[in-house]
C-alpha cells in the first residue's frame, strides 16, 4: 500500500494539542523520521519501497487483500501549512496519514479514486477552491476515532468553498467520526446534483460523522445505494437542507441524527425525499425524526408498504402531489399526542394538491390520528381535488382531521360499478372544517 507523503516537509506551524485528532508534535515527528528513514534513497522518495512496516506500499492491502500497490507521485511536499499536497488520481491502494500540522493534505486539484483510499484517524484534508474528490469504481475508508475525527473542509470556512465528494458507483464507502466541512456549489452542468456528499448507487456506512456549511444541500443518497449503517449523524449549517434521500431509504435514517441543525440551523430545515416510487413489496417504515420530510414534487406507493410512524410530519411543496395505487398501502399511525400530519409548507388553502388513492383496496389502508390540511390546489400535473382523493379504494378512517384545504377533504369518484365503489370505514373522531367545497360528496361508501 502506498502511504501519501514519503518525503514529509514539516511546517513552521505545529498543531494545536487541542485539535482532536491531532497527534502531539513529537509524536508525529517521531513517525515521519520513521518514514523518511524507510524512503531516504532518493528512488524510493517518490513512490515507497519494500517494508514491514505497513504503511508503506509492498504490494498488500491493510485488509490482507493483494493489489499491484502503484505509486501515485503527484503527492508531494511543500503544501504550505498542510504537510503534503494532494493532486493525482488514487489508482492504488493508498492511506493517507496523520502528520504534526494542523492540515495534513492540501487538495490542489480534484481527484479521482480508483482504488481503495485509507485515511487514518485524525487525517485534516484541506481543499483549495473548486476541487472534489470523486470515488467512482473504488473504496474510500475514513475511520476515525472520536479523539481524533476525520476532517475534509475548505482553505476558507466558506459555504460552498469546494465542490466536495462524489461518489458514484463505487465498491464500499464507510466514513466513522468524518466531518465533511465547506462542500457543495450549484452544479451548471447536466444530471448533477447541487449537494456537497453524493452518494449513488454504491454501498455506505455513515456514523458518528457530520456534514455542514454546505451552499446547497449537504448530502443526498441516491440509485440504487445499499445503507449498511447510518447513525448518530449531524446535520448544520447547509445553505439548503441537510440531506436528501430517495423515498426507498428513508426507511435506513436514524431517529438519533440530527437533520434540522441544532447547532446551526439548516437554511430548510427538512429531510428532502427526492421524487420517484415506493415499488418493492416490503414494509417501509418512517420514523418521527427532529425535522419533517419534504416532498417538493412527488411521491408514488405503487408496491409494499408505507408506515408512518406517530409524530411523522411530511409538508409538501407547492403543487406538489401523493399517490397510492395499485399493490400500495398507506397506513399513517399517529397517536392523540403524537399525531401523523401532512401539511402544506406554506400554511395556505390550495398550496399542494393532495393524496389520491387508486385501484387500492386493501383493508389495510389507514389513517388514524391524522391531519391533512392546505391541500386542494388544481395547477399542478395531478389534482386530486380534496385532501384526500378516493378512485375506487378502500380506507379506514379514525380520529383524522382535514381542515383548511382550497377543495374537498374527501372526493369519491363516480365508480365503473357498483362493487368498485370507494368505501371508508369510519371508525369515529373525524372531523372536517374549513374546506371550501365541503367535507365529502355522496359518492363515497361511508361503513
Amino acid at each position: 500500500m502506498t502511504e501519501i507523503g514519503a518525503t514529509p516537509s514539516l511546517s513552521n506551524t505545529p498543531k494545536t494539542p487541542s485539535l482532536p485528532g491531532k497527534a502531539t508534535h513529537s509524536e508525529g515527528v517521531a513517525g515521519l523520521l520513521r518514514v523518511m528513514l524507510l524512503v531516504s534513497v532518493s528512488a524510493l522518495a517518490a513512490c515507497g519501497g519494500g517494508s514491514d512496516d505497513p504503511a508503506v506500499n509492498d504490494g498488500t492491502s491493510n485488509d490482507g487483500g493483494n493489489s499491484s500497490g502503484s505509486t501515485n507521485p503527484d503527492i508531494t511536499s511543500g503544501a504550505g501549512d498542510c504537510t503534503f499536497v494532494l493532486s493525482s488520481d488514487i489508482t492504488s491502494p493508498t492511506r493517507l496519514v496523520n502528520t504534526p500540522n494542523q492540515c495534513d493534505y492540501l487538495l490542489t486539484s480534484s481527484v479521482d479514486v480508483r482504488s481503495l483510499l485509507t485515511i487514518d484517524p485524525g487525517t485534516v484534508i484541506r481543499s483549495e477552491p473548486d476541487r472534489r474528490i470523486s470515488v467512482g469504481g473504488g473504496e474510500l475508508r475514513a475511520i476515525g476515532t472520536p479523539d481524533q475525527r476525520i476532517v475534509f473542509e475548505g482553505l476558507a470556512p466558506v459555504q460552498g468553498y469546494w465542490r466536495g465528494i462524489d461518489v458514484d458507483s463505487a465498491r464500499n464507502v464507510v466514513m466513522d467520526y468524518v466531518d465533511i466541512k465547506d462542500a457543495g456549489q450549484i452544479c451548471n452542468l447536466l444530471f448533477c446534483a447541487d449537494v456537497g456528499v453524493l452518494i449513488a448507487d454504491t454501498t455506505l456506512s455513515f456514523t458518528n460523522s457530520s456534514v455542514s456549511n454546505s451552499y446547497v444541500i449537504g448530502m443526498s443518497i441516491t440509485g440504487s445505494t445499499r445503507v449498511d449503517a447510518f447513525s448518530n449523524n449531524r446535520f448544520f449549517g447547509n445553505g439548503l437542507s441537510g440531506l436528501s434521500a430517495n423515498i426507498e431509504l428513508i426507511p435506513e435514517l436514524d431517529a438519533g441524527s440530527d437533520y434540522f441543525g441544532i447547532e446551526r440551523a439548516n437554511g430548510n430545515p427538512v429531510v428532502r425525499v427526492s421524487s420517484g416510487a415506493q415499488e418493492s413489496g416490503a414494509v417501509f417504515q418512517w420514523k418521527a425524526l427532529n425535522a419533517p420530510y419534504f416532498v417538493a414534487g412527488f411521491m408514488n406507493i405503487e408496491g409494499g408498504i408505507l408506515q408512518l410512524d406517530p409524530g411523522v410530519e411530511i409538508v409538501f411543496d407547492e403543487e406538489a402531489w401523493m399517490t397510492v395505487e395499485g399493490n400500495g398501502v398507506l397506513k399513517a399511525l399517529g397517536t392523540a399526542t403524537d399525531p401523523v400530519i401532512f401539511r402544506g409548507a406554506q400554511a395556505r388553502p390550495g398550496y399542494w394538491d393532495g393524496i389520491r388513492m387508486s385501484d387500492t383496496n386493501f383493508e389495510t389502508n389507514i389513517l388514524q390520528h391524522t391531519i391533512l390540511s392546505h391541500s386542494g390546489n388544481t395547477e399542478g400535473l395531478l389534482s386530486a381535488f380534496a385532501a384526500l382523493r378516493l378512485d375506487e379504494s378502500f380506507i379506514t378512517l379514525s380520529n383524522t382531521r382535514f381542515s383548511d384545504n382550497a377543495r374537498w377533504g374527501i372526493y369519491c369518484t363516480e365508480p365503473n360499478s357498483v362493487t368498485n365503489a370507494s368505501v371508508i370505514v369510519d371508525g369515529g373522531g373525524n372531523s372536517f372544517s374549513n374546506n371550501a367545497s365541503g367535507a365529502l360528496p355522496n359518492l363515497c361508501s361511508i361503513r
